[in-house]
């Protein structure tokens, strides 16, 4: 009678899963996605790239609903190649200009890593010692192309204070290439994600380097995992370190100012803001409530975690140390930098439990921007903030600001408004009044994807 009951249960789960997701959930091992040149295994020193592409192209035509296992061991991602003259590129891949609206094309084709969109409840695992990281030699930054030989070399020797926005000048010729690198994992108007048991490196120090690519540095994309307007996701136990731009992304851009978010995206997990009660629908915040725990993200090249949308996030016992440290440093080189993009994606309601903002070049925590797009409410209890040797120690900028029971070593920078914004209980030391004021601006400083 027990094993009746049991068995009724476990068909009753079966049944009610099938209902709701359309999908029987289903694990796959990145093996079973080998390639014909082997790639897929750990520890073969083989490009796995295709592999997880090939993943990506089959759990998205399910719509997620399953698990990505990945063996203890490495495994490689990255695939770049140089665009011939006129471009001609296989179905996958793409080469973008940038920023966007600057005539800096692309020296390179990149094939994106492993990527889903509007996809549900799937998880990706490591074992016990997994890490995935960009393989040797990928070209970041601006180079130059010889017309004649078709040689490609870095631009940091013809001129290192020529970036990508100075091409629009006539007098220069030729104008700057640019070359991206690309990102590990993004995840795009998904819900239920996890990322679980994995190390993630960026390899910034095999990187072959370019020029810078705008006056702030290198700001395209090299970054370990992007979550883009996506709800309740999960990044546990990640060590994410040594990418060229970020460990981490939690961007957003709703581009509609008509369509509510959630019209357009209805499957997600969110909620609007009840502070927004008197706001247009299509202008309220939206909640999207996702959490990073037990996590690292430290020598990156611009930001540890940049969250520029998507209000609500949880972090918990997290080390965001050293950005800008390593080899290449790019604005504002920050731990976390809380700099939202107004509108819907505007960011409100962070709290930071038991986490570490040591020694970068910025920055420990930088929020800014936020006093004219409603950013407000962080709290942070029981954490480190540390100055670099040349950095803040906060760059405090928006309204609503707590900390409870940190510790905070260094300069604090640009308080919002008077003081008393900035509750502070345990052990801390700020300025006697606001270093800095910084204009109010209401627009983001980018419009694509991950800029901050």
């Amino acid at each position: 009678m027990a094993d009746r009951k049991k068995l009724l249960v476990l068909f009753c789960s079966f049944i009610a899963t099938t209902l709701v997701s359309g999908q029987q959930m289903v694990t796959k091992y990145l093996h079973e996605f080998a390639t014909p040149g082997g790639g897929g295994y750990p520890n073969d020193q083989i490009n796995d790239h295709q592999a997880f592409v090939d993943a990506a192209a089959f759990f998205q035509a399910r719509n997620g609903y399953g698990t990505l296992v990945l063996d203890s061991g490495e495994y490689i991602m990255g695939a770049q190649q140089f665009l011939s003259a006129p471009p001609s590129l296989d179905a996958g891949w793409s080469a973008e200009e940038y920023p966007s609206g600057y005539p800096c094309e692309s020296v390179v084709a990149n094939q994106q890593g492993f990527r889903l969109d509007i996809c549900f409840n799937f998880s990706i695992l490591g074992g016990a010692n997994t890490t995935v990281r960009y393989r040797d030699c990928l070209l970041y930054g601006t180079f130059l192309r010889d017309e004649q030989t078709d040689e490609v070399l870095s631009a940091v020797a013809a001129n290192s204070c020529i970036t990508c926005g100075d091409s629009l000048m006539p007098s220069l010729e030729p104008d700057l290439l640019h070359a991206a690198v690309g990102i590990m994992f993004t995840f795009r108007h998904c819900d239920s994600i996890v990322v679980r048991n994995l190390e993630l490196n960026g390899n910034i120090d095999e990187a072959i380097l370019g020029g810078k690519s705008f006056w702030d540095g290198m700001q395209t994309d090299y970054d370990g995992v992007m979550i883009w307007e996506s709800s309740r996701c999960l990044i546990d136990s990640v060590r994410a370190h040594h990418f060229g731009r970020d460990g981490l992304l939690v961007s957003g851009n709703h581009g509609s100012n008509t369509t509510p978010f959630m019209e357009g995206y209805p499957e997600l997990h969110v909620t609007l803001d009840p502070v927004d009660s008197l706001v247009v629908d299509s202008n309220r915040t939206v909640i999207f409530n996702n959490t990073i725990q037990h996590s690292s993200f430290n020598w990156n090249g611009r930001q540890g975690i940049s969250w520029t949308g998507c209000a609500g996030l949880h972090l918990i016992d997290c080390d965001l140390n050293y950005t800008g440290a390593g080899r290449i440093a790019s604005s504002p080189s920050a731990g976390l930098d809380i700099e939202g993009v107004g509108g819907p994606m505007r960011v409100r309601y962070g709290v930071f439990d038991d986490c570490r903002f040591l020694h970068n070049r910025g920055a420990g925590m930088h929020t800014d921007g936020g006093p004219c797009l409603g950013q407000q409410h962080f709290t942070f209890n029981d954490c480190v903030i540390k100055a670099g040797e040349d950095g803040n120690a906060l760059w405090a900028n928006s309204r609503g600001l707590e900390f409870n029971d940190c510790k905070i070593y260094g300069r604090v920078a640009s308080l919002f408004e008077q003081g008393q914004h900035l509750q502070t209980m345990g052990s801390a030391s700020f300025p006697t009044r606001p270093v800095a004021w910084l204009p109010c601006y209401s627009t983001p400083r980018w419009t694509m994807e991950g800029s901050s």
